[in-house]
């Protein structure tokens, strides 16, 4: 098949790093628009269950990237002063530049072609293709070309976020909340690296205006988010590694997954809340899904179909659970009355991290503790 591929993301290249495993034959020419020394983000992070995915997948790209990865198996949730630590399924962060480069490294030994700094700017102008994938993020050019097809659907939340780093590593993931004269902000953060750490911080807006945020310069905001969160970061110094851009939050959801010869995956096909850590794990998972989809099929107009039955179910659940968690963390002032160890249950149980039957069977004692103050 000629297989032509609009965004370099890890969602795009392993399904063209699979597509090469499945056939050599296969042409597939992947279009990215950074340079090939480009690439922008903090960390990613998986879960367990992913690990094992990728491992029965690509053996070659999970022992690349277990050998860049730090693990971790906790929650700590920081509130009024107190940490709450709760056992989790174990975790492994990874620099993205790092795992992109493992991913464009592999998909160039297996023989895909790669255009970097390519801008797509319509797809009318790409090569003629049995199979076209839109895999460019949550403001695809493929869904809006084919939006007729693909019929999506776009809210946008109320809080403002921005991605952040720390030269600091974080022991696990963390949530904390801060009341300021602004009002409130949350930190969702976890370790990517032996020395460092993604953040990411969310606000509502009025407490982004009151703030400043939307007049102060670059270092300036850092320097401010940075004194909110000195305890939390043990006083390091918040960083960007580009220009910093608030935004709000984009559900991104889609009436059909395919359109004639193209397909969606990533986040250009379903976003999930950043405080789910899931947004990679999903890419990945679809590329997976789509790339067994084409086992024994070379027909998009079959194996299409047959990846949207299979991989519906498990994206619609995952986006259930993101839209919960959306919701949740849009009422920081609700949250913030509640004590430090109800507040770490509410956050693991209400967001569906963990559900209450998993919780008692990995940390016995800390819901032994939540039964203890509920009087349970």
């Amino acid at each position: 098949m000629q297989i032509a591929i609009v965004g370099g993301g890890p969602g795009g290249l392993y399904f063209a790093i699979l597509m090469k495993r499945l056939s050599a034959d296969h042409r597939i020419l992947l279009f990215e628009r950074d340079a090939v020394d480009e690439t922008f983000g903090w960390g990613v992070a998986f879960a367990e269950t992913t690990l094992a995915t990728l491992r029965h997948s690509d053996q070659v790209t999970f022992d690349a990237l277990l050998r860049h990865a730090v693990m971790w198996d906790q929650l700590d949730v920081l509130h009024r002063g107190e940490r709450v630590t709760v056992r989790s399924t174990p975790y492994a962060g990874i620099a993205r530049q790092t795992l992109v480069g493992i991913l464009r490294q592999r998909a160039l030994d297996l023989g895909v072609e790669i255009r970097f700094g390519t801008t797509v700017r319509d797809v009318r102008t790409l090569p003629d293709a049995d199979l076209l994938v839109g895999a460019d993020g949550a403001n695809s050019l493929v869904r809006r070309s084919l939006a007729d097809g693909f019929v999506p659907s776009l809210h946008a939340g109320s809080n403002k976020y921005i991605w952040l780093g720390v030269h600091y590593r974080l022991e696990a993931l963390t949530l904390a909340f801060r009341r300021t004269p602004a009002g409130v902000f949350v930190a969702h953060s976890y370790p990517f690296a032996a020395d460092q750490s993604s953040v990411v911080i969310e606000c509502a807006e009025p407490t982004w205006l009151r703030a400043g945020l939307d007049r102060r310069s670059d270092p300036d905001a850092c320097n401010y988010l940075s004194d909110v969160f000195a305890e939390e970061l043990s006083g390091h110094l918040l960083q960007s590694n580009d220009r910093m851009h608030w935004k709000h939050f984009l559900l991104v959801e889609n009436t059909h997954w395919h359109t004639d010869h193209a397909v969606l995956v990533g986040d250009a096909l379903h976003t999930v809340h950043f405080s789910t850590g899931a947004g990679t794990r999903l890419a990945l998972e679809d590329a997976i899904a789509l790339a067994a989809a084409f086992g024994g099929r070379d027909d998009p107009r079959a194996a299409l179909p047959a990846f949207e039955t299979a991989r519906r179910p498990a994206a619609a659940a995952e986006q259930a659970q993101a839209r919960a968690s959306l919701s949740w963390f849009e009422q920081p002032d609700r949250l913030l009355t509640l004590s430090p160890i109800d507040l770490a249950h509410r956050a693991i149980v209400e967001t569906h991290r963990v559900e209450p039957s998993r919780l008692a069977e990995l940390d016995p004692a800390f819901y032994a503790r939540v039964q203890q103050h509920s009087g349970a």
